[in-house]
């Protein structure tokens, strides 16, 4: 929120196989790492923003040689107004 960390959670994680995944598409579906949470945060009086970003922990270039870095993803930035 506006430039700092107001949440953090660790999610763990499975090894991750190469190749094609055993089983059926539901089978898959169910070894998905899956993070659902209802988060809530204060903004302040102020108008703020809100902004999630996610960091992984392992490489990535067993899969993708030329990324040797972890994943990271983000949203765009939320903002919120106050009306007076």
């Amino acid at each position: 929120v506006g430039s700092k960390t107001v949440k953090s959670f660790a999610v763990p994680s499975r090894p991750t196989g190469l190749g094609v995944e055993p089983g059926t598409l539901e089978e898959a579906s169910a070894r998905t790492i899956r993070f659902d949470e209802e988060v809530r945060v204060s903004v302040g009086a102020d108008n703020s923003w809100i902004q999630v970003i996610v960091h992984g922990t392992r490489r990535m270039d067993d899969v993708l040689p030329f990324m040797p870095f972890p994943p990271m993803a983000f949203t765009n930035p939320v903002y919120v107004v106050r009306r007076r």
